[in-house]
């Protein structure tokens, strides 16, 4: 459970946004030849939010309508005739608290959608639409296609790799993806994953990621910083 709230703060937007309309939603179909470079089965949260919205809803709804009928307070009779009793409590205070519950209950369910959204089912690196392996610019062309728990069967949405930042996430079992102009990050675990099509360890699924990504050289040289980063020193800080 408390893995699973962690990753809400890890999905909260904190890159600066860069305006890059031509790519920003294109929501695209994968070919059916391409196979993905990472498939895995999203945390338990992520497979039945829809459930635990309703019933965040559900409680919500109850603890609005028991605050405004039933939220009471003691009230002494005149000492003669007529007892005490208990009496609504005033409708600011009742409408002020239901209020209060309903945007709490409201403010969980977006947390969990808006989550939800942002794990990552499947990746493609799709090589660039006409054919070389660069642009005009010189820079890399190629396309990353993320598959969310907000899509179907192939589909998902597609930016250019080159606005795209992979790094590793709170610990070694997951990895977080950047996506300039898009807010908040894709959340890669690796725990259980397939790599091409067969299941690795954490840390060889890892290698080959960073691998496909930036290639032998760079990924070699980014898995060596962050080995260093996440050593001994930083673990005993």
């Amino acid at each position: 459970m408390l893995k699973s709230f962690r990753l809400f703060k890890l999905l909260r937007p904190s890159l600066p946004r860069t305006r890059v309309p031509s790519w920003r939603a294109q929501h695209t179909h994968a070919p059916e030849s391409a196979k993905p470079l990472y498939e895995c089965i999203p945390p338990w949260w992520g497979r039945f939010t829809y459930l635990l919205v309703g019933a965040d809803l559900v409680v919500t709804a109850a603890a609005c309508e028991l605050t405004w009928s039933h939220w009471t307070v003691w009230e002494d009779g005149d000492g003669k005739e007529a007892a005490g009793r208990y009496v609504a409590r005033p409708w600011y205070i009742r409408g002020g608290f239901a209020l209060g519950q309903l945007f709490l209950g409201v403010a969980v369910a977006s947390l969990l959608l808006g989550g939800r959204s942002r794990l990552v089912r499947r990746l493609w690196i799709l090589p660039p639409l006409p054919a070389p392996a660069l642009d005009q610019t010189g820079k890399d062309a190629r396309r990353l296609r993320i598959q969310s728990m907000h899509h179907f069967r192939r589909q998902g949405k597609e930016y250019p790799l080159r606005h795209c930042m992979l790094k590793r996430g709170v610990d070694e079992k997951e990895m977080l993806i950047h996506v300039a102009d898009v807010r908040g990050r894709f959340w890669v675990g690796l725990e259980g994953a397939s790599i091409n099509g067969e299941k690795l360890p954490v840390w060889k699924a890892r290698d080959a990621i960073y691998t496909s990504w930036y290639g032998e050289e760079k990924g070699r040289k980014l898995r060596a910083e962050e080995k260093w980063k996440s050593g001994p020193v930083l673990k005993n800080a």
